[in-house]
């Protein structure tokens, strides 16, 4: 591998250096339409129920030793020879042992809740079998380190941090966890915490809060800071609004900082946080995130962010002064994280973009690393920042690309992302040659491919990767997608040399239409046959297709969809049909389904919606691939039908999948050898059906509980399934003899 432009961005790659709000938003505007949650009040509580009952099920439910999930990774992903070395997905929350720094908790935004015992080299999921991979507070117990308080759910904007299911203590070093979230009128209302804490000297005495659930427009339902003097058996919500922060002074146990989003703003309790005051003088509450941070040594020292504004009291938050007015480099919604020097109250650590250090109480910031490419010691968009309590030159930062430390005051950094597997997959394909060659797109980590072993390899860096696909007889070309350029133009990137590091290059826009293309492009491809070559199709509100395998002025892509469809594609899937034409079934985010036939000729396509419910997006369809009349949908749905089957080409649909969860439902494929055997990727796992998708049961055996399955691949011929995850990697699974045969329990 040549290594003399790693150190750059190579041509046609992603700038960050100036941070990506706009790329921000169209993810978080995803996530929700994904999930209908512009139009589904209580998604997080069905999630919640959905998530819980796996957990508490038999997740055994089929036959023979072949019915378990493997994980295949990415334990970590490189990043070229870039000075970051490997990553992992986005750091959330962090818990460190002050008496023995080796031992760590690190929540991840959907990965799960990882330890270490060595300081980071080596690490242990351990809350697999709660029901939720998502952390978004992590407490260790000063006083004894076997008591871990874990708060659920990543707070993100509108809604687009994935839910929880609420607080969760173990009393045996993440052995196993209790749920803490009261009952009745005494009950832990959130979905999204941000932060938890327990008061010095008094373990049953709690403080938590973040926001609650979603409404149906999109955005949270209040929130509030909760406090139990029962190691939460009850709760009562002391103040309302979104709260992102505790902090507690460290020289008198009944002082506690609460900091609030918005015009909520900063309160302080005297009493233990039984009731607070507002603190007002000298600082005016703008709008989103806020977050505050105490100095260690003078506890009358108290720092908050808010937008752009860094101000600081010097009196106990009695009356505060604005520092710096350009504190924040950009996406200060999303990414926005404060620490103080333990020994040292004018330095302190900004989390924005980039981590920066002030020496002067936050005058001046200087940013700690370089900016975005291969100089760059740490990923960006940063999430954690903190500092040793015993050595002001160690300090840890958390981003979007996983952990690291500064044991000399940001003069070097360690990768301590070791083995932690929570890199967040939007789509994975598979090479039919060999089931362990996968490739994957993922937030904010490009896209990637498992070459042999666990920790896999970045192929081109492209901001977020998106879908990837193989071709299906000629699987040395590997199609990958990025989020669409700034012209509007899909940004796709081929190989035709299997897919390795640096041999993709981007395809051309010849023919298409700039503009409508969705922030997950839709791609799919088809394979050869006698009549036509390996077809490549790309979708926006309108459908193209090209020679996969042609270069130069031989590659353009041709129109088949006649015009505008008057909605967004969201999926697409190719298809043979008896008399050998090529055609495809693509379904829209606004619930509409169209099937173009012999897109080879001429071309047309006719919407088959027929009677199916609009309003909610289309998030797969598979198309039988012995009888090109039986065709699968699946829908993002909380309380519908999330599972559809015509057997007349789409003229008619019924709703099926009892059994499935009350959560959408992501990606549906028919097994090879098989097809009455149903198999449908949910947010909480894969579910199966024997019976042609009628009657569904859990087939999670080996996953953690409330995995995402956003994607599923089959391999025809060799009877294995591929899995994407959005935060636990890929997994993979044989549909052995056995179960061929004898179906579900």
């Amino acid at each position: 591998m040549s290594t003399p432009a790693l150190a750059q961005l190579q041509p046609g790659e992603i700038d960050k250096s100036r941070g990506e709000e706009y790329q921000i938003e169209q993810r978080e505007l995803w996530f929700r339409q994904t999930r209908s949650l512009d139009s589904q009040a209580d998604a997080g509580s069905l999630r919640a129920a959905a998530a819980l009952d796996l957990a508490r099920s038999s997740r055994v439910p089929m036959r023979g030793s072949g019915a378990n999930w493997t994980s295949i990774g990415p334990d970590t992903q490189t990043m070229f020879s870039w000075v970051m070395g490997r990553v992992s997905g986005r750091a959330q929350a962090l818990a460190i042992d002050d008496n023995n720094e080796n031992l760590i908790y690190l929540g991840t935004a959907a990965g799960g809740l990882w330890k270490t015992t060595d300081g980071g080299t080596q690490w242990s999921e351990i809350f697999g079998q709660v029901g939720t991979q998502t952390i978004g507070a992590v407490h260790l117990d000063p006083a004894d380190s076997n008591r871990i308080w874990v708060g659920t759910g990543e707070d993100k904007a509108s809604c687009s941090g994935y839910f929880g299911i609420g607080l969760f203590l173990s009393t045996d070093a993440g052995g196993s966890f209790s749920p803490r979230n009261g009952s009745g009128a005494n009950t832990l209302d959130l979905s999204f915490i941000s932060a938890v804490t327990t008061l010095p000297g008094q373990p049953d005495v709690v403080l938590a809060g973040g926001t609650g659930f979603c409404s149906a427009s999109g955005s949270n339902q209040t929130g509030g800071l909760y406090r139990s003097v029962d190691g939460g058996i009850n709760w009562i919500r002391v103040l309302s609004g979104t709260l992102y922060d505790i902090v507690l002074d460290p020289g008198n146990a009944s002082v506690v900082y609460a900091g609030f989003g918005g015009s909520d703003g900063i309160w302080k309790s005297s009493d233990g946080g039984a009731s607070f005051s507002k603190l007002t003088n000298g600082i005016s509450y703008g709008s989103g995130r806020r977050r505050i941070a105490l100095a260690p040594s003078n506890s009358q020292v108290l720092y908050t962010i808010n937008g752009q504004n860094l101000h600081r009291s010097v009196d106990g938050g009695a009356s505060f002064e604005l520092r710096n007015s350009a504190a924040c480099e950009g996406q200060c919604g999303y990414n926005m994280t404060l620490a103080v020097h333990p020994q040292n109250p004018d330095e302190l650590l900004v989390g924005t973009i980039r981590h920066a250090r002030s020496t002067n109480g936050g005058t001046t910031l200087t940013a700690m690393t370089s900016n975005w490419g291969g100089a760059q010691a740490v990923h960006q968009d940063t999430h954690i920042v903190r500092y040793s309590r015993g050595n002001g030159a160690r300090f840890w930062v958390g981003t979007d690309g996983g952990l690291w430390r500064s044991d000399n005051g940001g003069g070097s950094y360690a990768n301590l992302n070791g083995n932690i597997n929570s890199i967040l997959f939007y789509d994975v394909a598979v090479d039919p040659r060999d089931p362990t060659r996968i490739f994957g797109g993922a937030q904010d980590n490009s896209s990637s491919g498992r070459f042999g072993g666990l920790v896999w390899d970045v192929t081109r860096v492209t901001g977020d990767g998106m879908m990837n696909l193989v071709v299906p007889d000629n699987p040395d070309i590997v199609v990958q997608a990025g989020y669409p350029n700034s012209s509007g133009f899909p940004s796709l990137h081929r190989s035709l040399s299997g897919g390795n590091p640096n041999s993709l290059s981007t395809l051309p826009t010849t023919g298409l239409v700039s503009g409508g293309f969705p922030w997950v492009t839709p791609i799919a491809v088809s394979p050869s046959h006698h009549q036509h070559a390996a077809t490549l199709f790309v979708a926006s509100n309108r459908i193209w297709r090209a020679p996969a395998a042609a270069s130069g002025a031989a590659f353009a892509w041709t129109e088949i969809s006649s015009g505008a469809l008057g909605t967004t594609v969201s999926v697409i899937d190719p298809y043979v049909d008896g008399a050998g034409k090529l055609g495809l079934v693509a379904g829209s985010s606004a619930g509409r389904v169209f099937r173009c036939a012999d897109v080879n000729a001429a071309g047309s396509c006719t919407e088959i919606s027929a009677n199916l419910p609009t309003g909610r997006g289309i998030t797969d369809v598979f198309v039988d691939r012995r009888d090109a009349r039986r065709i699968y949908l699946t829908r993002a749905d909380f309380q519908g039908a999330r599972l559809y089957r015509s057997l007349d080409q789409g003229q008619t649909w019924t709703a099926i999948g009892t059994g499935l969860p009350n959560v959408p439902a992501n990606s549906v494929v028919i097994a090879p050898r098989d097809h009455q055997l149903i198999l449908v990727g949910t947010d909480v796992g894969v579910y199966a059906s024997n019976d042609g998708g009628d009657n569904f049961v859990a087939f999670n055996d080996g996953m953690p509980a409330g995995n995402v399955v956003v994607d599923l691949e089959l391999l025809p011929g060799r009877d294995i399934v591929v899995a994407g995850s959005y935060g636990r990697g890929a997994w993979m699974t044989a549909l052995s003899d056995t179960l061929l045969a004898d179906g579900l329990e």
